[in-house]
């Protein structure tokens, strides 16, 4: 099966095809854009992303998903936003300022005002978003979700993975 997955060294989003997996082992694999070589145990799940998620991934990199995330103020949400815009790994954030959330949290109902953020971007940078989310967010879990966009305007989705290609 390929594999889609990042250099751990310059983040870039690098492809290794099906028939030269069986091989990596005897000739090593160098990131298409920084040349660094990328061992076979993060090629195969020992580095910060397991095989299963690499596989997800590869199944359609280009996939147009919406990722959903709730934060405690819409200052939050625009720092989370601007961030993820530079590192080009969305095309689009909407903040919603205030919703209320109603949940359980270490055996107690909690009712708060939060912020909602809708993220538009592609499956191959989701792993990313929740790597960077989790950097910047207050929350000790933060929520981080995303679905499939099955259908929508063409030349949107197309805006998106254009705006999203690094």
């Amino acid at each position: 099966m390929d594999k889609v997955f990042p250099c751990p060294v310059c983040n870039a989003q690098n492809f290794i095809g099906e028939e030269r997996v069986a091989v990596v082992d005897r000739a090593p694999f160098h990131c298409w854009r920084c040349e660094s070589e990328i061992s076979v145990e993060w090629l195969f799940g020992s580095g910060d992303r397991g095989t299963q998620e690499l596989e997800r991934e590869s199944g359609n990199m280009d996939e147009k998903i919406l990722v959903l995330i709730t934060v405690a103020t819409e200052d939050e949400a625009e720092r989370i936003a601007r961030a993820l815009l530079e590192d080009r790994l969305i095309a689009c954030a909407n903040i919603v300022p205030k919703i209320r959330s109603f949940y359980r949290w270490k055996g107690r109902l909690c009712d708060d005002q939060e912020s909602l953020m809708l993220l538009k971007t592609v499956r191959v940078h989701f792993s990313k978003i929740k790597e960077r989310v989790k950097k910047l967010h207050s929350y000790e879990v933060p929520e981080i979700i995303s679905f499939s966009l099955e259908d929508g305007s063409e030349a949107y989705l197309k805006w998106v993975e254009d705006e999203t290609r690094q």
